[in-house]
């Protein structure tokens, strides 16, 4: 896991012209709207990682499949978001509705593998199938997912600390970084196994 770790961090950096992806990336994250083509990217880098097509970050170009893409990113993570916080406002306890959460961020990274693998939202939503690829992936799924938790808390507290405009510069600068480690880090581990095409159907 440390292997695929580390190759993660790096991997935004890899390739020709990183800088200047990682630069135009970063300003469009910043803009609201124009970001979801920094997610769609992500998406887009995910689906090459799982292929195997490891050598370097995408170039930009094709933006309506990235906008198309980013759409459905943030349709999976509002829904991943939405149903615990539904449960709350229902009245459901703290200690559920912190559960309930837990659950949906430990199958988020799962669903969007299996949506940047099969190009369908419908794949983002099958939870039992995605459950079944999370057990059979346990050994290194459940680490990255701690490890993708961690960045996100330190990115937290990193932005609870800065005021604006710092705070807005940081979460596009940062925030796409953590986009394309998140895309090289859950496509490594989705592609160390033949799972999907097992599950999917």
């Amino acid at each position: 896991m440390g292997a695929i770790l580390l190759a993660a961090l790096h991997h935004p950096f890899a390739g020709r012209d990183s800088a200047k992806k990682l630069v135009a990336g970063s300003l469009l994250n910043l803009i609201p709207g124009l970001n979801l083509l920094a997610l769609g990217y992500a998406l887009r880098l995910m689906r090459d990682v799982l292929a195997g097509e490891e050598t370097e970050i995408p170039p930009w170009e094709g933006w309506g499949g990235l906008f198309l893409d980013g759409v459905r990113v943030l349709v999976v993570g509002g829904a991943f978001v939405l149903a615990p916080a539904l449960l709350h406002w229902l009245g459901a306890g703290e200690v559920l509705t912190v559960l309930a959460f837990g659950v949906a961020a430990a199958l988020e990274p799962m669903a969007l593998v299996r949506l940047a693998s099969f190009g369908r939202l419908r794949a983002a939503f099958e939870i039992g199938k995605i459950w079944q690829d999370v057990r059979l992936l346990f050994a290194g799924y459940f680490p990255a997912v701690l490890a993708w938790l961690a960045a996100l808390f330190a990115f937290g507290l990193l932005l609870v600390g800065s005021r604006w405009p710092l705070a807005w510069i940081l979460h596009g600068f940062v925030g796409f970084y953590l986009y394309i480690f998140f895309a090289a880090l859950f496509g490594r581990v989705g592609s160390r196994t033949r799972m999907l095409r097992l599950t999917y159907c």
